[in-house]
């Protein structure tokens, strides 16, 4: 009997509980918010994969942007907006402005001259928050190694706000969902890859932040998608794309209205 009692309790409380959670699935936004989280689990764990073989970087670029942040964390001596400022000091120096000899032997090559940061600073920046302010054990290679594949699954929540703002929800979970496994997307932005995982995002929010700015006229989306194309330039060569579709696009507004 006591048993027939405690099993009559926990179906109760079963039947109690999945009551509420179809209730809770009934409301759109859980369901979104599910649909979301799964599709940037994915995106997430399909970029992580290569770990199985170890932690690396792999290809020329990703390497070449984790001496810059080392050079980024070398000049701020424990202090990573003095490391950022060095970088963007570039500007204020005297010529001849110094060269780093690693690299276009004899002559030397100017970094800050000729880099995109972008990538470069995020990494620096992240390794100062997790290892100087929180303390944990990791070091600067790691930290790069991860970086466009964490950064690059976020653009799974940009790509669904620019859906919305182009349509309606519907658009923007399914858009997320494809992007998630998107091979062509991955293939640049997997684990220990390089620029693409910061700029890919920035550049979704941005152009999310820039038809926000156009319908509702606040002057406050249009400086944020100003921030997040400036991410982009800082990050990826391909700015230029982008730059040149809207300006077609502004050119087309302007001459149908």
């Amino acid at each position: 009997m006591e048993i027939k009692r405690k099993l009559r309790n926990l179906a109760k409380k079963s039947l109690k509980v999945s009551r509420k959670f179809l209730e809770l699935m009934s409301d759109n936004r859980a369901m979104i918010a599910v649909i979301l989280t799964f599709s940037f689990l994915i995106a997430l764990l399909l970029r992580i994969t290569p770990m199985r073989w170890g932690i690396y970087l792999n290809e020329f670029d990703p390497y070449y942007e984790y001496y810059l942040a080392e050079k980024i964390i070398e000049k701020g001596d424990g202090n990573i907006l003095k490391g950022v400022a060095w970088w963007f000091n570039w500007w204020f120096e005297p010529y001849p402005k110094p060269k780093d000899k690693l690299f276009w032997a004899p002559w030397g090559r100017d970094l800050r001259a000729t880099s995109q940061p972008g990538s470069a600073i995020f990494s620096a920046v992240t390794y100062y928050f997790l290892h100087d302010i929180v303390g944990l054990p990791v070091s600067l290679y790691v930290v790069h190694a991860f970086l466009p594949a964490v950064a690059a699954s976020l653009a799974t929540f940009a790509i669904f706000l620019l859906g919305r703002e182009l349509k309606d929800d519907n658009l923007g979970v399914f858009s997320a969902f494809f992007l998630s496994f998107s091979l062509p997307f991955i293939y640049r932005t997997n684990f220990g890859a390089k620029h693409e995982g910061v700029a890919i995002p920035a550049l979704l929010f941005g152009l999310y932040a820039f038809l926000k700015s156009y319908k509702e006229g606040k002057t406050s989306w249009a400086l944020i998608a100003g921030l997040s194309y400036g991410i982009v330039v800082l990050a990826w060569g391909g700015y230029i794309y982008l730059w040149q579709l809207l300006a077609l696009v502004i050119v087309i507004w302007l001459i149908l209205n």
